[in-house]
């Protein structure tokens, strides 16, 4: 279903005109729906939010900028590795990161005397920084050379602008948007009891696509003693 029939769809269900686009540009049915896939997605890291990217620390650097759609790290141990290139192959090869934090990295630097800090062979770790309003992956002291990190993570999907737009998590699970979605358009209003139903409707729709969303996830994985 594209944007402009998710829009039509939600308006046959509210039957405000005020929130047509042409008579409200800002708050109208297309963000009524966007603010629901967000809170979707903010819910629950969907199958389909998996992504991998590779990202490079430069030398003298110590982070570098997480992707814009960035949610979490994919619950994976670990879920970074560093790209090394095997020597006898010049294939790339893959050793695992630990994922930790700021402070405890820190500690960890300051007890070892930082010695080999900064070098892939150092046993290195990174953390998350959200500090300086953007999300970084960071180590706790500037690389010695330059470090790719493959990184596996939960990524926003992109929100719907244009009429002909579309996303995954609609086509998947489309009354389950439209639910929130009415429930929000109906707060706006100031219709609490169409609001509560809506509410308890996408509870219900959300508990079923959950069930699904993990069923998907794990189908198909060899099970091991």
């Amino acid at each position: 279903m594209t944007f402009v029939q998710l829009q039509s769809r939600l308006y046959k269900s509210v039957q405000r005109d005020d929130y047509l686009v042409a008579n409200s540009p800002e708050t109208n049915y297309g963000t009524f729906i966007n603010e629901a896939l967000r809170g979707c997605q903010n819910r629950k890291n969907w199958t389909f939010m998996k992504e991998t990217v590779d990202l490079t620390i430069l030398a003298s650097q110590s982070d570098v900028d997480l992707p814009e759609d960035f949610k979490a790290f994919q619950n994976l141990r670990p879920p970074v590795h560093i790209v090394l290139t095997d020597p006898a192959t010049n294939f790339p090869v893959l050793r695992p990161v630990n994922v930790t934090w700021a402070e405890q990295e820190l500690r960890r630097a300051w007890m070892m005397g930082s010695v080999g800090v900064g070098t892939v062979t150092w046993d290195l770790q990174c953390f998350t920084d959200r500090t300086s309003g953007t999300t970084k992956l960071s180590i706790v002291t500037p690389a010695g050379s330059d470090i790719i990190f493959r990184v596996k993570y939960y990524g926003y999907l992109p929100a719907l602008v244009e009429d002909s737009d579309t996303s995954i998590l609609v086509d998947r699970y489309q009354s389950m948007v439209i639910a929130k979605a009415k429930e929000i358009a109906f707060e706006q209003i100031n219709d609490y009891d169409a609001r509560n139903n809506s509410e308890g409707e996408f509870e219900k729709k959300f508990m079923e696509a959950s069930k699904q969303d993990n069923y998907d996830d794990v189908s198909g994985r060899e099970g091991r003693m």
